[in-house]
């Protein structure tokens, strides 16, 4: 089924504030509208069904007008970014799904980084290492979005992002009200912003002036290291499960003999338990089942009860 949506939603991106809920639109497009889309194609897990409605717009102001024009509509809406650290079932996504991958800009302001939604945290890594700032090293090999990073405090043993967030702007995605937080107004945990049911606009990063060169060295070895013990060719959402401190998930999972398990086309990675990867033709339901399986041995033979990082849609 598709729903019916203007499809020449499609303008130049460029650089502004973003617009307050209540005032008056520009009589300018938005960006695209397409429907039915395999999400498939549009996750690093390569499995899900098909989004009825997928909005792609190019800026933080359009998207935020795109929010409030969906729920004018009535309908239910998700955002997607990198399309890392998701799960999308076998049947689809109803409703509207906003695509920020459009929304790339990072801007510079002496130690500070503007980084849109949909700005990919290599580029980011890489952009600030040209600039000579450093905080950002150690976010390189997260396989995510600038807003899915935030959204879900990404980071790992060198630090999370929050750690180097000055501000962060968001669009609520009930109300479409547009407002901007601050590092201390926020309250951030373990994989989880704590930001409630909105949607990532951008966000301002603080960092340190530092020597270019040793920044981009700090940067390959972290990216290196990562690289040695993460099965990062293959399709994979990244990590499965929430570490249950102070054991690590990949650890727990590999001590119950489970490297190397496979549901269907899904199958916990021999290099690294804590990932799943998607061997050819896997599904969400493949995936699912893999998850009560690891789940049920590591509750009965470690007492552990894992938590899942991943998001279910």
């Amino acid at each position: 089924m598709s729903i019916g949506w203007p499809m020449s939603w499609f303008d130049e991106p460029r650089l502004g504030s973003v617009r307050a809920a209540g005032t008056a639109a520009p009589a300018r497009a938005f960006g695209g509208a397409r429907s039915d889309v395999p999400m498939s194609q549009l996750t690093t897990f390569q499995v899900g069904g098909p989004a009825r409605l997928l909005l792609e717009p190019l800026d933080p102001e359009s998207a935020a007008e795109t929010v409030r024009r969906v729920r004018q509509r009535g309908l239910p809406v998700r955002v997607l970014g990198n399309g890392s650290n998701l799960l999308v079932s076998d049947a689809g996504v109803e409703g509207a799904v906003i695509f920020t991958d459009r929304m790339r800009r990072c801007i510079q302001d002496e130690d500070r980084i503007r980084a849109w939604a949909g700005t990919h945290l290599v580029g980011l890594v890489n952009y600030a290492a040209k600039v000579g700032l450093s905080g950002v090293e150690g976010l390189i090999g997260i396989p995510a979005q600038v807003g899915g990073a935030v959204r879900m405090n990404a980071g790992g043993r060198w630090g999370e992002i929050f750690d180097v967030l000055e501000s962060v702007t968001v669009c609520d995605l009930e109300t479409g009200e547009v407002r901007t937080l601050t590092r201390s107004e926020c309250q951030p945990t373990y994989r989880n912003s704590n930001l409630g049911n909105v949607m990532v606009l951008e966000c301002v990063l603080r960092l340190k002036p530092g020597d270019r060169k040793a920044i981009a060295e700090a940067t390959k070895e972290h990216l290196l290291e990562k690289n040695a013990v993460q099965p990062v060719t293959e399709p994979s959402a990244g990590c499965i499960f929430k570490n249950p401190k102070p054991d690590s998930a990949g650890k727990v999972i590999e001590s119950c003999g489970l490297k190397g398990t496979r549901i269907g086309g899904i199958e916990v990675s021999p290099k690294h338990a804590n990932y799943f990867v998607n061997v050819g033709g896997g599904t969400c339901d493949d995936a699912l089942r893999l998850i009560e399986l690891v789940r049920d041995r590591v509750r009965r033979e470690r007492g552990i009860e894992l938590q899942l990082e991943v998001q279910l849609w």
